[in-house]
């Protein structure tokens, strides 16, 4: 063996060394980097041909178990996911108060009652009167405080979406631009450790936001997709887009979440026609989403039956009531019936004008089985204003019903048969065209129309409304525009059970009372409407298809919207009704007294009284008392947030567990890192020694030479 060779592999053994103490190096000092993942160096002998030439750096590895990464990855995914959760729900929770609050709503329902009882004593009584108006408003105010606050937990989840994008999107650039630059280092010089730890890092990040899973290539590049197979990183870059509205209503319909390839040479984005909403199983994303399209919209929908079964019993108790004296006139909610709709009303009514003493100056009983369902309200108009000599007015204007007395020291009452109450829908005739309502609010609460197949449709031809069907996830299912045509409601639910259109996810009938009902069809039992225009108008009266009969994912929350007591009642206590008019009593007699206390008896046992509740959010329907369903709606509340701080403790612990197994495995262990230091600087000095003995060889070549 030369001289030369003993340098070279001496040479050799040096820079070997030298390479394996850099990597010990890098490993000490990210000793306690989470996630760091250690560097080994693998050597090899160099030979050329038979002769040896010393050693080399083989490959410097990042080490790795890609069962453990991934476990990381789902664990940390899931943490992300209820980690928001949690937090959300624990803001919920503050806003609506502990149940045994003295101002939440189980304390505000509580005091309706006490004041009622107390009113109940002494109807003439302004305080008390007025302690009832309170009440009723206090309640109003604190439901919709509560639905505002919920809306404005949706906008905030949908802000955060942005949000989450926006870093996915950059974790998505730096994870592409680190490919190409892993997979020259590895052909250049094959140590790569460095942006392998980097990207390492990114993918930890992301799996925080949305789940991943990920594949290795040979040549050190790394594919990325959603568990479900989404592809967001390989060749071509990728970016997400979310459009958030900024606010939230119950009926906003939030953009979905769009994926693009990036241009390499413009930079302009191409659609790939992809939605990643419905493809997306943890991470905060998933949380948010969760939040935003179905756990929020859940309690919105809840308490707006709430609003909604608590202002129909109590509206159906002020309309069969009157105040003393009785207003001069009453003028009912926007019904969207014209004077040709046919009346479909059952029972007997009576309309009576009544001077300021109480007693009855006309009146007009209309027995409505006599006069037939299908007679037109024209006709009733007409008999009631005949009965009534001119002492009042009965008319029906751009869907509106109003009833005034000629005489402005006169008012008017609309009074129901104790024995056989006037009914359309499930409510009285006052109720229906809301003539006396004590709560009012934007959008009516009861979609029960009265209204039979047969009957004339009433709108406009030509009209459109264009209808979303969409999953639990926000994904759209499908479309369709709806255009009216034909001439009775018979013709509509044709249309709309069209198997080309809607008819492909759900079958559309109209139920006894008049109120729509919509079936999902196998498959699309988690489907909902989404109403995105509608230009139809029904009499006249600019009422909607879907607002006449209330379709869309909204209805139930928006029963909320501008809920409150009347104004007028607001401003004068005793044009609250706590009386009943004596439908017996004859023209000329008193049928109206100041103590007469059984509208205020009536309102008294509500309170008590089961009804049945609809269907809404997490709760099926069911029977029970207003008290009863406001604990099943603050307990759906507290469940969730309980398992949403559950299920974020369980993914942290885990999260701590997998990712205490991986650093096990791919760690740095410092007592390890120590001996391979002393092994490699012994290696480094031997190789050192050797190469000065080849020097002194050659210095004393020389000097003999010489």
């Amino acid at each position: 063996m030369s001289i030369s060779n003993i340098l070279h592999m001496a040479y050799t053994g040096l820079s070997a060394s030298q390479t394996v103490m850099r990597s010990i190096s890098n490993n000490v000092a990210n000793v306690n980097t989470e996630g760091y993942g250690r560097e080994t160096v693998s050597l090899q002998a160099l030979a050329y041909g038979a002769n040896n030439g010393g050693v080399q750096v083989a490959a410097i590895r990042r080490v790795t178990d890609k069962f453990l990464e991934s476990a990381v990855y789902a664990a940390n995914g899931d943490a992300g996911q209820y980690d928001k959760m949690a937090e959300f729900h624990s803001r919920l929770q503050g806003l609506i108060g502990s149940p045994d609050s003295n101002s939440g709503l189980a304390a505000r329902l509580n005091d309706i009652t006490s004041a009622i009882a107390d009113v109940t004593a002494d109807p003439a009584d302004a305080v008390r009167r007025r302690a009832v108006i309170d009440s009723v408003q206090s309640m109003t105010d604190e439901i919709s405080r509560i639905s505002s606050d919920i809306q404005q937990l949706r906008a905030d989840a949908s802000n955060q979406i942005v949000e989450t994008v926006t870093t996915i999107n950059s974790l998505l650039e730096r994870i592409h631009s680190l490919n190409p630059l892993i997979v020259r280092e590895n052909m250049i010089s094959g140590n790569s450790g460095g942006l392998q730890e980097q990207r390492a890092q990114a993918l930890q990040q992301l799996s925080q936001l949305i789940d991943i899973r990920t594949e290795e290539a040979d040549d050190g590049s790394v594919q990325v997709a959603t568990t479900t197979g989404v592809v967001l990183v390989d060749q071509t870059l990728r970016q997400l887009e979310y459009l958030s509205p900024g606010s939230a209503a119950p009926e906003t319909n939030f953009s979905q979440i769009k994926i693009y390839n990036l241009d390499p040479r413009t930079n302009q984005k191409v659609d790939t026609g992809t939605v990643l909403d419905g493809d997306i199983r943890s991470g905060r994303l998933k949380g948010l989403l969760t939040l935003r399209d179905q756990q929020l919209p859940a309690l919105a929908e809840e308490l707006g039956e709430l609003a909604r079964q608590f202002t129909e019993q109590i509206n159906a108790i002020h309309n069969a009531s009157t105040a003393v004296p009785p207003a001069n006139a009453l003028t009912g909610r926007q019904t969207s019936l014209a004077t040709s709709d046919p009346l479909h009303f059952t029972g007997v009514s009576t309309f009576a004008v009544v001077d300021a003493n109480g007693v009855i100056v006309a009146k007009s009983t209309v027995d409505f089985d006599a006069l037939g369902s299908g007679t037109p309200i024209s006709a009733l108009l007409a008999q009631v204003n005949a009965d009534l000599g001119g002492a009042g007015t009965l008319s029906l204007t751009n869907g509106q019903l109003s009833f005034s007395a000629t005489n402005s020291g006169n008012g008017v009452v609309i009074a129901d048969d104790e024995t056989n109450p006037s009914d359309r829908g499930g409510r009285g005739f006052s109720h229906f065209f809301g003539m006396n309502d004590l709560i009012v609010a934007d959008q009516t609460s009861n979609y029960n129309t009265g209204v039979q197949g047969s009957d004339a449709h009433g709108f406009t031809l030509g009209g459109t409304t264009y209808m979303q069907v969409r999953d639990a996830s926000n994904r759209l299912v499908g479309d369709y525009t709806l255009t009216v045509a034909g001439a009775t409601f018979d013709d509509l639910l044709t249309q709309l059970n069209d198997p080309a259109g809607m008819g492909r996810f759900m079958t559309f009938s109209l139920d006894a009372e008049g109120q729509l009902i919509s079936t999902p069809k196998p498959g699309y039992e988690n489907a909902d409407i989404r109403v995105v225009s509608d230009t139809t108008n029904r009499a006249g009266t600019g009422t909607t298809i879907s607002s006449f009969f209330g379709v869309g994912h909204s209805v139930k929350a928006s029963a909320v919207t501008g809920l409150g007591v009347r104004d007028d009642i607001i401003s004068d206590p005793y044009k609250l009704s706590l009386a009943k008019l004596d439908t017996g009593a004859a023209i000329g007699e008193t049928a109206l007294g100041t103590g007469d206390q059984r509208g205020a008896a009536a309102l008294r046992d509500f309170a008590n009284a089961a009804f049945t509740f609809e269907a809404a959010g997490n709760i099926a329907s069911l029977s029970g008392t207003l008290s009863q369903y406001l604990g099943f709606v603050l307990g759906d509340s507290a469940i969730m947030a309980s398992q949403a701080s559950a299920s974020s403790d369980d993914a942290k612990a885990l999260l701590s567990n997998v990712t205490k197994r991986r650093d096990d495995y791919s760690g740095v262990n410092l007592d390890e890192e120590l001996s391979n230091m002393l092994i490699y600087q012994n290696s480094y000095s031997a190789a050192a020694r050797l190469m000065t003995t080849a020097r002194d060889m050659y210095d004393t070549l020389l000097t003999v030479i010489q």
